[in-house]
Parts: C-alpha cells; sequence; structure tokens
C-alpha cells in the first residue's frame, strides 16, 4: 500500500483534533505549526501503530512532518 500525504493528514486529524490542518503544509515541521513536542509524539505513536512500522529512537528524530512521514513508511514497505 503506497502512503499518501492525505492518509498522513487523516491520522493527525484523528489523533490531534485541536490541530488546525486547513493552512498546515506537509513540509513544514509540526513544531512550527502550532504542534507540541506531545502531540508530535502521540501523531508518531499512532502512525506506528495504524501501519505496523517499529521505530527506533533515532529514526523518530528525523520525522517531523507529513513529507518525512511518508517518505519513511514508503521505504519501510517496499
Amino acid at each position: 500500500m503506497q502512503i499518501t500525504e492525505q492518509h498522513i493528514l487523516d491520522l493527525i486529524r484523528r489523533t490531534v483534533p485541536a490541530a488546525n490542518l486547513d493552512f498546515f503544509d506537509v513540509d513544514v515541521p509540526f513544531h512550527q505549526q502550532d504542534i507540541d513536542s506531545l502531540d508530535a509524539l502521540s501523531i508518531v505513536t499512532a502512525f506506528e501503530e495504524e501501519y505496523h512500522i517499529n521505530i527506533s529512537d533515532e529514526e523518530m528524530e528525523g520525522l517531523d512532518s507529513v513529507t518525512a512521514l511518508v517518505s519513511f513508511a514508503n521505504r519501510q514497505t517496499v
């Protein structure tokens, strides 16, 4: 399954209902878009659970945007 930006945005919408995704830039890190570190961790955790992907602590550091999550997921499912 090819994971898309829309898949990740839907996951964010479910995980962080207060996030304003109307003007969300998929290339900009979460912390620059009013997603705090706890919400970002919740997003990555939900991502792991939904797509059955284990993410190491080292890998988690770079997963700070929608684009980064899409790219990581699609590398894992090849």
